[in-house]
């Protein structure tokens, strides 16, 4: 029966209302309902969504705030009107009006949006769902107040996921750039073994791999909510797409970097990148359909979102043709326009 709830959700994210309509809507359905983890829920889901903090705090006031459109606030009222806890039937006078800001197949997916909202409230509520400021959170890992991270990098490389997801965290750190030719030397050996970025120096020691370095900034920073929700089927959707990108989609490139020269036959060389560019294309297309609906690769923002903006930018710069996909485009974009995004572009010479 969850299931079907959850099925419910996704279908109202692709019915073609705003999501940032969505975000108003459900947010104030569960401040009627009382659920304070709902509403807890529904807040920082609509900030990763880009809603401001603004305007999320005077959605119970919204009558008397001017940063609503008038769509928003009809969607407002509507909402009031219908969530089951509101007494009363729909007035004549507020049918008129709403349906003057919203088609009537529109007004039909609100009222679905908002029942679907109360429906969970409704199971929240009496099963005590326990709002995360009550809960005992798992302890994250120990950082002084005033240590500094510094992560080495190659510029456009791998490490740029973890360069915006320390952007996005806002905790202070350091960053280094790396050429080829120092990662063969014997001071950056000292740092990683392996030769290879990201290495990420923290309080304690050294962090290396890409899916590393991103789960260690996430549990280390929860309170930038980019592991997951909490609960084990939201963490395993951000470990699903991040573990897709790291062990799926970045290894498909390797042979457009120069992983089989060699082969030393111009004519293998060249079919193998054209094999790859095909391969990543078909892979890129899984991540295209995840994104329907969606504005972040796991339903929030996450690390995962991070990594695979860096895998599309590869795409372009190697002659991967990915116009098809719609919706991947629409996420690049937004990546593009995100400030901490263009903060790690600009530090690393890439905008």
């Amino acid at each position: 029966m969850l299931e079907a709830l959850r099925a419910l959700d996704t279908a109202l994210a692709r019915s073609g209302l705003e999501r940032s309509l969505l975000h108003l809507v459900r947010l104030r359905t569960t401040q009627l309902g009382g659920c304070i983890d709902c509403v807890d829920l529904h807040r920082h889901a609509a900030r990763a969504g880009g809603e401001s903090a603004q305007r999320l705090d005077q959605v119970a006031a919204w009558r008397e705030s001017p940063v609503f459109t008038a769509r928003e606030r009809a969607a407002l009222a509507w909402t009031e009107a219908v969530a089951p806890v509101a007494p009363g039937p729909v007035s004549d006078t507020l049918h008129a009006e709403t349906r003057a800001a919203f088609a009537e197949a529109e007004l039909a997916r609100l009222t679905m949006a908002v029942a679907l909202v109360d429906s969970w409230n409704r199971l929240a509520v009496p099963f005590r769902s326990v709002h995360p400021v009550g809960a005992e959170p798992t302890a994250p890992p120990v950082r002084s107040e005033d240590s500094t991270m510094k992560l080495h990098y190659m510029p456009g490389a791998c490490p740029l996921a973890a360069h915006i997801v320390l952007e996005w965290i806002g905790a202070p750190y350091e960053a280094q750039a790396h050429n080829h030719d120092d990662l063969h030397g014997e001071a950056y050996r000292r740092i990683n073994p392996l030769g290879a970025v990201p290495a990420l120096e923290v309080e304690g020691g050294v962090i290396t791999q890409n899916a590393g370095v991103l789960d260690y900034l996430a549990e280390a920073f929860p309170e930038a909510r980019l592991g997951g929700d909490g609960t084990p089927r939201g963490n395993a959707e951000v470990h699903r797409w991040l573990g897709f990108v790291n062990s799926d989609v970045h290894p498909a490139f390797k042979p457009l970097f120069g992983a089989t020269a060699y082969l030393g036959d111009a004519e293998v060389i060249e079919k193998t990148k054209t094999h790859a560019r095909k391969a990543v294309h078909r892979l890129l297309g899984i991540a295209n359909e995840q994104l329907k609906g969606r504005d972040w690769i796991a339903g929030s923002r996450s690390i995962a979102d991070a990594y695979l903006y860096v895998v599309i930018r590869w795409a372009g710069s190697v002659g991967i043709d990915i116009s098809d996909l719609t919706e991947l485009n629409r996420f690049y974009a937004a990546m593009n326009a995100d400030a901490g995004v263009q903060r790690a572009l600009k530090a690393e010479g890439l905008a």
